[in-house]
């Protein structure tokens, strides 16, 4: 036989105080394993297999996250030593370190504007096939949109920034004697 209470509270404690009054009650009542609902479903193999495939797919965005950083970052830091010389006669000739990096910081918003307005619209294309299968998201969620589009940013300007940062830094006189 099982008993489940509801409290106001929760806790471990309160199980234990429930399990100290049925012994007052029947001593020789068998309390085993007293534990909160909450714990109960936590090791549910129900719950695991709904909750697997989130943590799964979670998994996955952030893999895809930290890849397109490396590859933002990997693709900025190219060019920089593409343009080494013209950013060593830009600085050369009075450029600021905060123009050269805004160069780069340009073109990588516009970049990331073109590729964030392209992947919104192959998500809204993809939502409309596979809307039967969410559950309790709506498949045009704005604020999901919003959110990946502002971190999917946030994530190419900062890795954009560091390369960036290292080519304001460049040296004209070492970088023109070098060629």
């Amino acid at each position: 036989m099982r008993v489940a209470v509801r409290t106001k509270t929760t806790g471990i404690d309160v199980a234990r105080q429930i399990s100290t009054a049925l012994a007052a009650i029947d001593p020789n009542a068998a309390v085993v394993e007293p534990t909160t609902m909450q714990d109960l479903l936590e090791r549910s193999p129900s719950v695991f297999t709904r909750r697997f495939p989130l943590l799964l797919i979670g998994t996955f965005a952030v893999t895809a996250l930290v890849l397109a950083f490396v590859g933002i970052y990997g693709v900025v830091s190219y060019s920089v030593s593409r343009q080494r010389r013209e950013l060593g006669i830009r600085l050369a000739l009075g450029a600021e370190a905060s123009g050269v990096i805004g160069l780069f910081l340009r073109r990588a918003a516009w970049m990331a504007t073109i590729g964030t307005a392209a992947g919104v619209t192959a998500a809204v294309l993809a939502a409309r096939l596979i809307s039967g299968m969410l559950y309790g998201v709506e498949a045009g969620d704005p604020t999901t949109y919003l959110g990946v589009t502002v971190l999917l940013g946030a994530a190419a300007l900062v890795a954009t920034f560091i390369p960036a940062l290292r080519a304001a830094r460049v040296d004209p006189v070492i970088t023109l004697r070098s060629e």
